[in-house]
């Protein structure tokens, strides 16, 4: 299939793609086709459910149901005389209990007294809301057994509709039986624009690609700037559509990231920098059209526009670069230190690959600017363009990350719940006239029950956050203790707000409580005061399930758990949090360090600190671990690796042709001693990231077993008086639980042993139905029937993975009276981010010993042939009389070889040398008989004419001496022949003798031309190349260029407006000159060109025709070449020397 065909292809396929979004825009939908599919979707969905509910009913009653892979979008409770003995999955209600009775369950509240829906359920299906859900409920019964399932019905349909219960106006009815149970109606904003846009993405590339494939199939600089100009309005299109997104397509949100009006989102800033990507990648296409655009202007001037305009692109990708990294890092939350392994998403992904390929299209300029190429200039971008990216996002996610602890401390600073400030002066008046609180507080013991009024009529939403206490001092009162440390509290505590009842006080560890003070008088009683404490839970922010949700505390803010933190007021330690030892006063290094305001940073004891100053004499320091020179060299070579790879597969290394089977020892020796490398790092690598992964899950396991054995060890004794679940209920065990979770720093929650919760450290999870009030069905069968002394199990909570820690609670006697559970969010040391940067750590060295094994097994394998490579060279490339020996000192198995070879080197030079003492003295032969030949031929008509002149004086002829005169004419002219014949053989002679030296080929020249330069009909043009130097015999090189433009001259002969130009220039061939001698002169017949250059052959009336045969005999000894042609310009003879550089 040839490129037009696929361009067509990909041109079609964007259209129709684009097509496609337009109608899914502006289409409204077919309600009732999406019903229809729906139900037949539902009604296969409701045929699996009742297949497992058939399973469940079928199974042992007394014993634990199991239904294996049951999809996570059904429930299935099986109930044994209205109890329920088994569940899978879980239905997101408080209540479960399905009997008749008015159940009365306290998690936070007294009045939480529901009836459970389930008890609704009937063997209909009906369309339910079960707490945050909506199911397909149906119900199953056979004997004692009864079994409840449900199917969750999600809020959206098809991306296009919502699902809505039949009481809803408008929509279509989707029928599971025949019966309606729901409707689909038609969703004016729904998540179609999620499609739009990943179609819109598809069509836009499909339209690249098409582009591509188009101005490839003919590369003309028309269809350059066609392809340019639709590339252009294609970004344009996308980019606006864009702008149409940003409230329903993550990328394209400003929430994600904006800066001003042209970079309004990342999906903006993807499309512009592929579109310039694809920019210069196409006018690297187009670049021999350019160059010959170029070439056309004989002034230079497009060529230095043309440079000046690659430079100037060079220089604004780094700085467009440069500013978006900064405004990238500034303006969004996404990650682009690569170092920082565990907070890298996918946004991070998709900015390094659109900014990678971005710099990576500068080696096409450069290319353009300067086409040659070599590895080294491939690994060298690599490095400086890996350098400048790490270089930037440290540089600015330092900046960053000062900012954001300089937003940390300063309210780190702010000790203060400003919000339950407020309220406790709005609410402090109603308290202080409230007649049960002032009932309650003369009875006996009545603190508890105005600690339950306090929490139930005001102070509800604080109770998940603060520890509320009550104290009452009356004419009886009984805690001397609590009286006296309260009193301290009003002693040194400060009003909230001027005349306020309530104070506060700053505790330990920064920590600020609050304290109220209210008097109540009664007329049978006198005065009674009321002191009630608020201190805030202890470190919310980083245990259990408040951390894995990140929600902090009022007042509080969430820091990531690697930023440890301490405050100092006047020079001494009050508050930190973290694993580093920071100095209880401060230390000389921390105080230079805050003396002026803002941020500081500085690196000491493996920490990276961050100091500021709040005032004169109170200081925060937040501090993390360094990163590491090995962090930063992993984040280095990986994006080296990256570029290195791109250009090798961009940019291929140019090679000449290989002849088959060249290289096939070679070859295969590389590929096995590569195979045998890769195969080695490939084991290595992989047992060593095993084996990482291994001792990091085996640490977990560890750690995690200690931490359930120890929360285990204090709920036994905890619970040593325990005999019913109501002794779990009171107030005390929620104290007493509430302590080991602080012990413990984690959250605890407990269920009874039927798989209740009856008592939890974070009732908000619970409340807002984010996980159910069933322990985990897996946890309670290995506790319950499986007898585990503890379960870890792998769980999920708002799309957070986690593990979840059980364990049974014992009482005294030693019966199970409950089951623990506990989710594990140690965040102190994060083992799967090790183990994935250990294994970024070992690919990426892995992949730098494997270039650097692959070019040492390159170098080895060629030292290893060598000698036998360069027999072959010095065999082809030199006469058999000039091989040269080869130099080899190593004693292995190739000595032999070469000492063989170079034997056969002296033979065959010895052999030669024999050989060409025979051809020579055939030559001198052979030459003796020419000498013979060339001078008896005219001393014969010599000896003619002198035996006639000798017979006319004998004879007394009276014209002898008339006759004398022209027989001396023809024997001077003979002598002379005699005379030209000697020199021709004298200079084939001097061949062999004349030493070669170093000769200025334009000077000579010039110099001849000049000799010759003295007729009226001639015209001579020399085009020369000076500083032009060969190395050969002068007086027969001189002879050569002679010979060759006496020639010319005799050719023309008396010819009008006779031309002759001789050219001295750069050859095609590499390392060669070319000397041209052209003529308008008659040429050579085509039938005599075979012929010019053997001896005795001429074209001229005299001569021995010698003359081109020494000529060619001069030039290959001096490793030259000549060779005759038809004149392209002059239209006569013209030859060609091509001679060797010096």
């Amino acid at each position: 299939m040839n490129r037009k065909i696929l361009a067509w292809i990909c041109l079609v396929a964007s259209l129709v793609l684009f097509a496609c979004t337009l109608t899914l825009t502006t289409a409204p939908g077919d309600p009732a086709g999406a019903a229809a599919r729906m139900e037949r979707r539902v009604g296969k969905r409701m045929a699996q459910l009742d297949a497992y509910v058939a399973e469940a009913l079928a199974q042992d009653p007394g014993a634990w149901m199991k239904l294996d892979r049951l999809p996570p979008d059904m429930v299935v409770y099986r109930y044994r005389n209205d109890s329920l003995q088994s569940w899978c999955h879980q239905f997101p209600v408080i209540n479960d209990d399905i009997g008749t009775r008015v159940v009365f369950q306290r998690l936070t509240s007294l009045r939480s007294d529901v009836v459970s829906p389930l008890s609704f359920v009937t063997d209909e299906v009906s369309y339910m809301n079960l707490g945050t859900k909506w199911y397909l409920v149906k119900s199953a019964s056979e004997g004692s057994c009864r079994v409840i399932a449900g199917l969750e019905i999600p809020d959206t349909a098809e991306d296009r509709f919502s699902v809505v219960p039949l009481s809803s106006s408008g929509g279509v009815p989707v029928s599971v039986g025949g019966v309606p149970q729901f409707k689909l109606v038609n969703d004016a904003l729904g998540n179609s624009a999620k499609a739009d846009a990943w179609l819109i993405l598809c069509a836009y590339l499909f339209f690249l690609v098409a582009s591509c494939l188009y101005f490839a199939e003919k590369k003309s600089l028309r269809r350059y700037v066609e392809t340019l100009g639709a590339n252009l309005l294609a970004l344009l299109a996308a980019y606006f559509w864009g702008r149409t997104l940003r409230s329903d397509v993550r990328v394209f949100s400003p929430l994600v990231y904006a800066d001003g009006a042209v970079f309004y989102s990342l999906g903006a800033v993807l499309l512009i920098n592929f579109a310039v990507t694809f920019s210069v990648v196409l006018t690297y296409m187009a670049r021999r059209g350019l160059y010959r655009y170029i070439r056309q202007d004989r002034s230079g001037r497009r060529g230095r526009i043309f440079s000046v305009l690659g430079v100037l692109c060079i220089l604004g990708i780094l700085f467009y670069t440069q500013f978006l990294f900064r405004s990238i890092i500034r303006n969004s939350s996404i990650v682009l230190e690569l170092y920082k392994l565990g907070e890298l998403s996918y946004y991070s992904a998709a900015v390094y690959v659109s900014f990678i390929l971005l710099l990576a299209s500068i080696v096409f300029l450069i290319q353009m600017l300067r086409p040659q190429q070599s590895g080294f200039g491939r690994v060298l971008f690599s490095v400086l363009a890996a350098l400048y990216l790490v270089a930037l996002s440290a540089t600015f996610g330092l900046r960053k990350e000062r900012g954001r602890v300089s937003v940390w401390a300063n309210m780190l600073s702010i000790e203060r719940d400003i919000a339950l400030e407020l309220d406790l002066r709005s609410m402090e008046n109603d308290i202080s006239s409230d007649l049960v609180i002032s009932a309650l507080s003369a009875l006996p013991n009545g603190g508890y029950a105005i600690l339950n009024r306090l929490t139930e009529n005001y102070l509800f939403q604080y109770t998940q956050n603060y520890d509320v206490s009550v104290v009452v001092i009356g004419n009886d009162t009984s805690n001397p203790s609590a009286v006296r440390y309260f009193n301290e509290l009003i002693r040194t505590g400060t009003p909230i707000f001027e005349n306020s009842r309530f104070l506060y006080n700053e505790g330990g560890n920064g920590q600020v409580r609050y304290t109220g003070v209210f008097i109540y008088f009664l007329p049978d009683y006198g005065a009674t005061r009321v002191m009630v404490g608020i201190a805030p839970k202890s470190n919310r922010e980083n245990k259990g399930y408040a951390s894995l949700l990140g929600i902090s505390a009022p007042g509080q803010i969430l820091i990531p758990s690697k930023y440890d933190y301490a405050k100092y007021v006047g020079g001494e330690l009050i508050a930190f949090r973290g694993s580093f030892a920071y100095p209880t006063v401060m230390d000389a290094l921390f105080s230079r360090a805050v003396r002026d305001r803002g941020v500081s940073h500085l690196t000491a004891d493996g920490y990276a600190h961050f100091l500021y100053r709040v005032s004169e004499d109170e200081s925060v320091v937040l501090s993390r671990p360094k990163v590491t020179m090995f962090s930063y060299f992993i984040a280095f070579a990986t994006l080296a690796l990256v570029f290195y790879l791109l250009l090798l597969t961009l940019l291929p290394r140019r090679s000449g042709v290989r002849t088959p089977g060249k290289n096939y020892y070679i070859a295969r020796v590389t590929y096995i001693m590569t195979f045998s490398l890769v195969s080695t790092l490939v084991a290595m690598a992989a047992v060593s990231v095993v084996y990482v992964y291994r001792r990091n899950d085996a640490n977990m396991t560890l750690m995690m077993s200690d931490k359930i054995n120890s929360i285990q060890a204090l709920m036994n004794n905890y619970c040593a008086g325990v005999t019913s679940d109501r002794d779990m209920g009171t107030a005390e065990f929620t104290n007493s639980l509430q302590f080991v979770g602080d012990v413990n720093d984690a959250d605890i929650s407990i269920y009874s042993t039927a798989g209740s919760l009856i008592a939890t450290t974070d009732n908000d999870v619970f409340n807002r139905m984010l996980l159910g009030t069933r322990v985990n069905q897996d946890a309670y069968e290995k506790i319950i029937y499986g007898n585990k002394r503890f379960f870890i199990n792998r769980e999920e909570l708002a799309g957070r993975r986690y593990f979840a820690l059980y364990a049974p609670v014992f009482n005294a006697d030693g019966r199970m009276v409950a089951i623990l559970s506990s989710p594990y969010v140690d965040e102190n040391y994060d083992f799967m981010t090790e183990a994935v940067r250990h294994t970024v750590s070992i690919a990426t060295i892995f992949l730098i010993l494997l270039l650097l094994a692959r070019f040492l097994v390159s170098n080895i394998v060629e030292r290893m042939f060598k000698p036998l490579s360069e027999m072959g060279k010095k065999m082809i490339a030199t006469n058999v009389e000039d091989l040269e020996l080869i130099e080899y000192d190593n004693e292995d198995e190739i000595t032999p070889l070469v000492t063989a070879y170079n034997r056969m080197v002296r033979d065959l030079s010895e052999s030669t040398r024999q050989l060409a003492q025979a051809e020579r003295d055939k030559a001198w032969s052979a030459m003796a008989r020419q000498v013979a030949h060339e001078i008896k031929n005219p001393l014969t008509p010599m000896k003619l004419q002198l035996q006639r002149i000798i017979r006319l004086k004998e004879r007394g002829a009276a014209n002898w001496e008339e006759k004398f005169d022209e027989v001396a004419k023809i024997v001077l002219d003979h002598i002379d022949i005699l005379t030209d014949t000697a020199n021709e053989f004298s200079t084939f002679a001097k061949l062999y003798s004349e030493e070669p030296t170093q000769i200025d080929v334009d000077a000579l020249l010039q110099e001849e031309i000049a000799m010759f330069d003295n007729r009226e009909n001639i015209t001579f043009r020399y085009m020369g190349l000076p500083g032009v130097v060969v190395t050969g015999p002068k007086p027969q090189l001189t002879r050569v260029f002679v010979n060759l433009i006496g020639n010319a001259v005799q050719a023309i002969g008396d010819q009008p407006d006779g031309k002759i130009q001789v050219s001295l220039r750069k050859s095609g061939r590499e390392g060669c000159y070319d000397i041209v001698f052209e003529d308008n002169g008659p040429g050579v017949a085509p039938e005599n060109v075979s012929k010019l250059f053997t001896p005795n052959f001429t074209t001229k009336s005299g001569g021995t025709g010698l003359g081109l045969a020494i000529c060619r005999s001069i030039l290959e000894r001096c490793k030259a070449t000549i060779a005759y042609s038809r004149s392209f310009t002059l239209q006569g003879a013209c030859f060609t020397i091509t001679f060797p550089e010096k």
